[in-house]
């Protein structure tokens, strides 16, 4: 298969070096030659190539896009388990929000390929979440009570039912007393059920929406727009690796967002209920992730972004058991599921006589588990281990740089650096001091 590629690259060489493919064009060209590329090395046994501080995490463009990964990691894992509500919204919340500001930044900034590149995700995200909602207040939830500024117009709470008489709205009580415990549960179901449907297809328009626009801007918008020297962008890219099928890649950065479009495309799938199309998506997803992990693991200085891919590797394999579970068991099965097994639905210990329904869900908690469990050993590390070994490097450092001054003056100036052996003089005479030789050339400052 190797061959048979290798053969296939040589082939299509002349088509790849066409002026037009936005990775050969004279801008690029120029400025692929300004930038410095990190040179080789091992990530994984250099460690954290800075100090921790949270100017890094709040001051700084990477810091920020990781922060919002933070936000929907927790948001996901929350929204698989069922019941973790008020977690899931609480995440989900902040994740739409940061990625408002992360589109805004980017445009005052000037770098609108990156702003086109969040809006995208910023759709993708909003989709993700409406999603979320839908199912947390669905027809799987029979005992949560949808708000009422989220139901279906075509269904009226029971609690709010009126009759028109005389002019006026009256509450009418006779309907309420007459409705027993199941007749009320029924109906709260079918408005439960209605809304997750509209949930559902609302989220397959936007998913698809964000899917094009990703789509638009990675294949599309670097044919007839060049950006990529941009301050922000220069920053962000410069002492990066380099990029996959440089021909249409101008730098990492734009490499990376590849993964984007593939985990919209099958997030997209999913919500289409195509089993087919979310394996293809998954594949492709995880392949590109595994790839971003040797290239950020076989080049110096990205100790802390190797881990953060580790982290996005094992949510991405979470994603795909708990989809996979459900495109496969939890879909085509659901009318076998009562309502009790929704509402005693746990991931530890899992609710065993559901578990060949759930099992999706339940095997992807445990990853989302590790994933988070990743991250707090990252900052861990990195704040504890790593602050001390910079703490002795800096110690290091002010001692060679201590006797290098030492050096440097005992050099210029013997008599200043340097003790001088004499005997004892005899009493009423001085000591014989040897004089210093002029001072030659200034005067080296460290």
């Amino acid at each position: 298969v190797l061959g048979l590629y290798n053969k296939s690259i040589l082939a299509m060489a002349p088509v790849f070096e066409c002026s037009l493919l936005p990775g050969r064009t004279e801008k690029s060209k120029a400025l692929r030659e300004e930038r410095t590329v990190a040179p080789r090395g091992n990530s994984y046994s250099e460690g954290p190539e800075k100090r921790f501080s949270l100017k890094w995490l709040f001051g700084t463009y990477g810091g920020i896009i990781w922060l919002q990964f933070y936000f929907w990691l927790i948001k996901d894992w929350s929204w698989s388990q069922l019941h973790w509500i008020y977690t899931g919204m609480i995440f989900g919340s902040l994740a739409v929000v940061w990625g408002f500001f992360l589109v805004v930044g980017a445009l005052f900034l000037g770098a609108y390929s990156e702003a086109s590149l969040a809006l995208g995700m910023e759709l993708w995200v909003i989709a993700n979440y409406w999603w979320m909602i839908g199912e947390f207040w669905g027809y799987q939830f029979t005992t949560v009570s949808i708000p009422d500024w989220l139901r279906p117009q075509e269904f009226t709470p029971l609690e709010y039912e009126y009759e028109y008489e005389n002019g006026t709205y009256l509450f009418n009580e006779s309907k309420i007393h007459i409705l027993d415990g199941e007749t009320r549960a029924w109906h709260e179901y079918e408005v439960q059920d209605a809304f997750y449907d509209r949930t559902k297809e609302d989220t397959q328009i936007i998913s698809t929406l964000a899917t094009c626009w990703l789509f638009f801007t990675i294949f599309i918008m670097p044919l007839f727009f060049n950006d990529r020297d941009n301050a922000l962008l220069k920053l962000v890219n410069d002492n990066s690796p380099p990029p996959r099928f440089s021909f249409w890649f101008r730098d990492f950065g734009e490499y990376e967002g590849l993964h984007l479009f593939f985990w919209s495309l099958k997030d997209s799938f999913w919500a289409w209920d195509n089993q087919i199309g979310y394996c293809i998506g998954f594949a492709l997803t995880l392949l590109f992730i595994i790839d971003g992990i040797i290239l950020l693991w076989t080049h110096s200085g990205f100790w802390i972004e190797l881990f953060h891919y580790f982290a996005l590797l094992l949510w991405v394999i979470a994603n795909g058991v708990w989809a996979i579970g459900e495109l496969f068991s939890e879909n085509p099965r659901e009318y076998e599921i009562l309502w009790e097994g929704w509402n005693l639905y746990t991931w530890i210990p899992p609710f065993k006589e559901y578990t060949k329904y759930f099992w999706g869900r339940n095997s992807a908690g445990y990853f989302f588990f590790f994933a988070v469990l990743t991250i707090v050993f990252h900052y861990c590390y990195w704040i504890c281990c790593a602050t001390i070994n910079f703490r002795e490097s800096s110690e290091k450092e002010d001692e060679m740089e201590k006797g290098s001054s030492e050096s440097t003056s005992a050099e210029t100036n013997p008599s200043a650096g340097a003790k001088v052996d004499h005997e004892e003089a005899p009493a009423g005479q001085q000591p014989e001091t040897p004089m210093a030789e002029p001072m030659q050339g200034p005067v080296t400052e460290f």
